[in-house]
């Protein structure tokens, strides 16, 4: 579990995060996702997709538009209504002996059914859920429940700090520098014929390229000059 911490602390991206949960728990589970619970658990506009939610590719891709459809329908799912109550880690299975249901309150247990979830675990942690999924009815022992409970814990936590880092990265000011290399860029420039503009070494433009991209949160310089043009920033 040590090893896995120090190995996903080193994971930049949430995808990527998400990419090495799944791969250190596949040998017993999918990953489904995972995703920030708001302030108003019931606030759907508020789960956005690379942002407060984040799905995995293991997952069937045609089970998530659907079950966003049937929550505007149906409302809050009996899985995640149990999962709300922060009663510790479930399964499928487990939550469908708990709860019951009947009638339209087994939608969610249908839909997954039908995308070929057999079974999966909930793993509610505060803020945070961490969804697996498996094609197995499953039969988790203690153990193993508690190694995939603290692997999306793990997960969770370095979600929470890449969502803290990219909310301070995008509120920090862009400096004269970063902006006047981003706007010669855009123009077409090269590093160089920007250092010879600015007066400056091809090396600190570089570093100011990197650090608007990283304000910027964008993957590369054209990214970074797209997303300064969107937001006005950069004419």
């Amino acid at each position: 579990m040590l090893g896995f911490a120090s190995h996903i602390d080193r994971r930049d991206e949430p995808e990527d995060v998400l990419d090495a949960l799944h791969r250190a728990t596949v040998s017993c589970v999918n990953l489904l996702g995972a995703w920030r619970v708001p302030s108003k658990r019931n606030d759907w506009d508020a789960y956005v997709q690379g942002k407060t939610i984040f799905y995995h590719a293991s997952a069937p891709a045609a089970f998530w538009p659907e079950y966003w459809s049937l929550v505007r329908e149906h409302g809050t799912s009996v899985m995640q209504q149990i999962a709300w109550r922060n009663q510790g880690s479930f399964t499928f299975t487990e939550a469908m002996r708990l709860a019951k249901t009947s009638g339209s309150d087994r939608w969610i247990f249908e839909l997954t059914s039908k995308h070929g979830m057999r079974d999966g675990f909930y793993c509610p942690l505060g803020r945070w859920m961490v969804v697996y999924w498996s094609a197995n009815v499953l039969k988790l022992s203690p153990e193993i429940r508690g190694l995939l409970y603290g692997a999306a814990s793990i997960a969770a936590v370095r979600l929470e700090q890449l969502m803290d880092q990219k909310a301070v990265e995008g509120n920090a000011p862009l400096t004269s520098r970063e902006l006047a290399s981003l706007r010669l860029l855009s123009f077409g420039r090269s590093v160089r014929e920007i250092a010879n503009e600015l007066e400056l070494r091809p090396t600190s433009v570089k570093t100011y390229l990197a650090r608007a991209q990283k304000k910027l949160g964008t993957k590369h310089q054209v990214h970074a000059v797209a997303e300064a043009m969107r937001r006005y920033l950069v004419i």
